[in-house]
């Protein structure tokens, strides 16, 4: 206790608090005891002319910040969720760690996937990606036909699972199905990747018919990670013949890409999620016999090729560096370069096919 006075004319007494953690303060009038707060709890004030309180979190995990006028509590997030800015940078949030679509430019390693497609028997494909890649996946449009990586390529040659004439090491795949013409083979790999600023959809076409061979999906070129020189890897398809074959490219839009994407999506359990090359084939039934037309096509208009630079290449990418930054999401130093369009590949349109023609 302490010894008090009331003022003048006012007897000294002993005056003070008696419990423990009790707290005393002037109200404007006079000494005034504030008791102990919660566990956790710091005093605080309101400012001038308000009294003291004890104020703050009391449950675990909680955290306080200024919401410019008062101190505020932010409730402990869901497990493994990073604490970030609101869109209006005006207070933090908990929200769900993502990186960025990869459609969407950025500066930092992530994980892309690339897709390429045969109706032939046999194709050599080089998938984008190249040594940034894993290990690639195969699928088959029916489980009436094989998918098959190494094929019988002619007479003399044998069975290879992949080869090459380019003077870049590339990551090909050889795959075909078992039913050309009619079902469809795929391959997709995953890969690290820095890059996004251009969506490469190509194809090629049999001139006399114009039915699609061979298709290749990515948010980047052929050459990324396959040599990263355009002008060494300028499409993905080893067994182009100019005499028989036409190549095109068509660059959807970021709002086209996730357009794209939607139309991939299961439908339900039971059903695989579709790719993007998917959307430009006939959907048939275990016959073989058409049901459906294409979700898409190639529009016959003819577009302009990319003139923006775009990633090719990471640099420094000796193996373990890439890994590590892909890992702890450090920017990388990339390769950027413009595309420079090959004569023979033609930029073309993505076309809607209306309402498709359910047969």
């Amino acid at each position: 206790m302490a010894l008090t006075t009331g003022g003048g004319s006012a007897n000294p007494a002993w005056a003070g608090m008696t419990t423990k953690g009790d707290v005393e303060y002037h109200n404007g009038t006079t000494r005034t005891r504030l008791a102990a707060g919660t566990a956790g709890q710091a005093l605080t004030t309101g400012g001038a002319g308000a009294n003291a309180s004890f104020a703050g979190m009391t449950t675990s995990g909680d955290l306080e910040y200024h919401n410019g006028t008062t101190r505020t509590r932010l409730a402990k997030g869901t497990a493994l969720y990073v604490l970030r800015m609101n869109s209006g940078g005006t207070a933090p949030e908990w929200a769900e760690a993502s990186v960025a679509d990869a459609s969407v430019s950025q500066a930092k390693l992530k994980t892309s996937q690339s897709s390429v497609s045969t109706s032939t028997a046999g194709a050599i494909l080089t998938l984008p990606g190249g040594e940034y890649g894993f290990f690639p996946q195969l699928k088959s449009s029916s489980v009436l036909a094989e998918c098959f990586w190494g094929y019988d390529v002619g007479e003399g040659v044998g069975y290879r699972a992949a080869y090459t004439i380019s003077e870049s090491f590339v990551t090909v795949i050889g795959i075909g199905t078992s039913n050309p013409g009619v079902r469809i083979a795929y391959a997709q790999q995953r890969y690290v990747t820095s890059s996004g600023e251009v969506f490469w959809i190509f194809f090629m076409t049999d001139k006399s018919t114009g039915n699609i061979l061979h298709g290749c999906c990515a948010p980047d070129h052929p050459c990324f990670g396959n040599g990263n020189d355009p002008l060494l890897i300028e499409h993905p398809f080893n067994d182009y013949d100019p005499s028989k074959h036409e190549i095109v490219v068509i660059n959807p839009t970021n709002e086209e890409v996730k357009e794209l994407k939607e139309k991939c999506k299961s439908p339900r359990r039971g059903v695989s999620k579709k790719l993007i090359l998917d959307l430009f084939y006939h959907t048939r039934d275990k016959q073989g016999e058409i049901i459906a037309d294409p979700l898409y096509k190639i529009d016959n208009v003819e577009m302009e090729y990319p003139k923006i630079p775009v990633t090719i290449g990471i640099a420094n990418d000796d193996l373990a560096s890439v890994w590590w930054k892909a890992i702890t999401k450090e920017p990388a130093e990339v390769i950027k370069t413009i595309i420079p369009q090959p004569e023979y590949v033609k930029p073309r349109g993505l076309k809607k096919n209306g309402v498709a023609k359910i047969y």
